[in-house]
């Protein structure tokens, strides 16, 4: 063998080591990146899932408070129309009483009506259907008289009024 060949044999040895040193370093390099591929997926998956829990808490407690504000504005609308059907009511009764009359004045005007009623009878028991009305302009108390009967009093300014 000569030299040549020699070290081409050397040369061609340590190519081949050359080689499965770089075999083995691939084969450690791509077993590191599945491992770190691995951990970044678990990484990712763990953050992933703690932001998620966080959301959800958050989501949470953002019902939770929606949920009060709504009660609050619920019990704040309530108040709200209870006191404005007070006020309501309250005008309401304070109108009827200034306006309605009062017992003692209904049991007053009953009387008077009595008394008017009892006179009208009396006035019409006696012939006194009278045909009253409102004349001219003021208008002003008018009644229909007889012309055919004869005038009365010292000035003759009495007239005999026509029944209906």
């Amino acid at each position: 063998m000569d030299e040549i060949t020699m070290k081409l044999g050397l040369l061609t040895e340590a190519a081949q080591q050359q080689q499965r040193l770089a075999a083995t370093g691939l084969a450690r390099l791509e077993q590191q990146l599945r491992n770190l591929d691995e951990a970044v997926r678990e990484e990712v998956r763990r953050s992933l899932q703690s932001e998620l829990l966080a959301l959800t808490s958050e989501s949470r407690r953002t019902a939770a408070a929606l949920g009060r504000a709504r009660r609050a504005v619920s019990i704040g609308t309530a108040l709200w129309s209870l006191g404005v059907t007070a006020c309501c009511c309250a005008a309401m009764v304070g109108a009827v009483l200034w306006w309605v009359p009062s017992r003692s004045e209904i049991d007053a005007m009953r009387a008077r009506r009595e008394g008017l009623a009892a006179a009208i009878t009396g006035l019409e028991q006696r012939g006194a259907h009278l045909d009253v009305r409102r004349c001219g302009s003021p208008a002003q108390l008018c009644v229909r008289v007889d012309r055919r009967a004869p005038a009365y009093g010292p000035a003759g300014d009495y007239l005999v009024a026509k029944g209906s």
